[in-house]
C-alpha cells in the first residue's frame, strides 16, 4: 500500500512543483502530511485479494467546486493556501489508488491513464506527456503554465 500512496501523492505533488508559486520546503511538506493521511484513511480499506473493493473510498477528486478533503487538509496543514492550491492543480481530477494499480483522469471526460501497475512506477514528465492529447485544455487552470512545462 505504501509503494502505491507514494506513487499517488508525487503525481500530486508534481503538479504543485511545475512553477514558482509554492515554496519547496512546504510542497515537501505537504507531501509527506499527504501521504500519512492517505496511508491513515486506506490502511484499513486496502484489499489486495480484491483490489476494486474500496476503490470509491479510496478515490481523490478535485472538481472545480469541490477539493478533495485529504488534499484540502495536507495543504492547510503545510501552509499552502487554498488559492495557490487551486491555482496549480487542474479544476478536474480524478485519481484512483489501489492495490497494485493507480490511474488517474484530468478532466470530465479526459481517458484514464495508468500511473503504476504491477508496482512498476513509470515517470509522471513521461505520462503527462503521453497523455497529453488526452487533457483539454479547457480543463486546466493554467493551461499555458502546463503546456510550458510539457515542452
Amino acid at each position: 500500500m505504501l509503494k502505491e500512496v507514494q506513487s499517488g501523492v508525487q503525481f500530486v505533488t508534481d503538479f504543485l512543483s511545475r512553477n514558482d508559486i509554492i515554496p519547496q520546503p512546504k510542497i515537501d511538506q505537504f507531501s509527506t502530511i499527504l501521504e500519512k493521511l492517505l496511508f491513515n484513511k486506506y490502511n484499513n480499506h486496502w484489499f489486495p485479494k480484491k483490489p476494486l473493493q474500496g476503490s470509491g473510498f479510496r478515490c481523490i477528486r478535485i472538481t472545480q467546486t469541490i477539493m478533495d478533503p485529504e488534499i484540502e487538509k495536507a495543504a492547510r496543514l503545510s501552509g499552502v493556501s487554498a488559492f495557490d492550491l487551486t491555482n496549480t492543480l487542474p479544476k478536474e481530477f480524478t485519481m484512483w489508488i489501489d492495490p497494485e494499480d493507480v490511474s488517474y483522469r484530468i478532466g470530465e471526460d479526459g481517458s484514464i491513464c495508468t500511473l503504476e501497475s504491477d508496482l512498476k512506477v513509470q515517470s509522471s514528465p513521461s505520462l503527462i506527456r503521453r497523455c497529453q492529447t488526452e487533457v483539454n485544455k479547457k480543463d486546466l487552470i493554467d493551461p499555458p503554465a502546463f503546456q510550458q512545462c510539457l515542452s
